[in-house]
This record gives structure tokens, C-alpha cells and sequence, in this order.
């Protein structure tokens, strides 16, 4: 193999010209960066995931009641206690109550899950975003998450493919619908 073409062993169909490849991957960076077809695919499936995984989250830990309070005051659709709710914002812990500020703070707890759970090797997939939900992320990333957590991302967990199953069975019956 010729070395000007490609330094590190790659797949065949990756050996052309490293000024080529490179171009390839800028290009590819702009895309996503800029919201182009690559980005919006990732943000929009990214998105759909984290909607799935918080209206589970909201069925499970309090029905869809807003006005929901834990024994050890969480509060809210989300039952955020005090401290979760105190990293994501400096309004009262009261506001956890209104469903339209608890779901962005409730994005924003999600996003932080997902970032610190990739950084730590975990994949971040609902379950592991749940149990880190229930647990906390120092808990489930040391291996000491109880049971209790883990019954619990099972459960949200199969709420959240549910609701998968079902958009994928929408989409199916819209496409058959649109070719006849």
C-alpha cells in the first residue's frame, strides 16, 4: 500500500488521498455542526429519545400529576428533590410543580445524564439514563445503584421502547397509506 494514499490501516473503501478525506470530514463536521442533514437526523432522534424517556419517567414516578410530592419532598411530574432540582436552576424548588419549567429542567437533567454517563464509558441508553435518574450518577457509575433503581429503569425502559413501537407502527402504516 502506498503511504502517500493512506498512513494508518483503514478500510479499503476509506484509502484515497488524505487531503480528500479530510475535505470529506470537514464537510461532515459543517453538516452537523450546522444543523445539515447529518445534525438534524442526530438531534431529531436524539430529541424523540429524551421526550419517550421523560413522559415515562413522568407515568411512573407520579401518573402525570404535577402536583405529586415524595415522602423526601421531591417534588413535581419528575420528582425532583432539592439539590437535582438546585443544579439545573436557582428558582424555587416550588416551581418543580409547574409542568411547562419542570420539563425544562427535566431536559436539562436528562442532557447532563447523557454527557456525564458517556464520559464515564456507560452507554447512555434509558436504561442507564433511569437508573442514574433514581440512583444518582455517582451511585450507578460506582456499581452501587440498588435494586430498587434497576426495577425501576425497567420499567421505564419498557415504556420508553413502547412508545417507540408504537411511532415505528405509525410511520409503517403512513408509508403503506402513501404508496397505494
Amino acid at each position: 500500500m502506498n503511504a502517500s494514499l493512506c498512513t494508518l490501516p483503514r478500510p479499503r473503501y476509506l484509502c484515497f488521498r488524505r487531503s480528500f478525506s479530510i475535505k470529506c470530514l470537514a464537510l461532515l463536521g459543517v453538516l452537523f455542526l450546522s444543523g445539515g442533514l447529518v445534525g438534524e437526523a442526530f438531534a431529531t432522534n436524539y430529541e424523540r429519545q429524551r421526550d419517550s424517556f421523560l413522559s415515562a419517567v413522568a407515568l411512573v414516578e407520579t401518573g402525570n400529576n404535577p402536583r405529586a410530592v415524595g415522602s423526601k419532598g421531591e417534588r413535581g411530574l419528575y420528582q425532583f428533590t432539592r439539590q437535582t432540582w438546585k443544579q439545573h436552576t436557582k428558582k424555587s424548588h416550588y416551581k418543580a410543580h409547574d409542568p411547562s419549567y419542570s420539563q425544562v429542567i427535566a431536559k436539562k437533567h436528562y442532557d447532563w445524564l447523557y454527557r456525564n454517563l458517556t464520559r464515564k464509558g456507560y452507554p447512555a441508553s434509558p436504561y442507564w439514563i433511569a437508573v442514574a435518574w433514581n440512583s444518582g450518577l455517582k451511585r450507578t457509575t460506582t456499581g452501587r445503584a440498588p435494586g430498587m433503581s434497576r426495577r425501576y429503569a425497567e420499567r421505564v425502559t419498557n415504556l420508553v421502547f413502547d412508545d417507540q413501537r408504537q411511532l415505528l407502527a405509525m410511520n409503517q402504516r403512513s408509508v403503506r397509506t402513501a404508496t397505494r
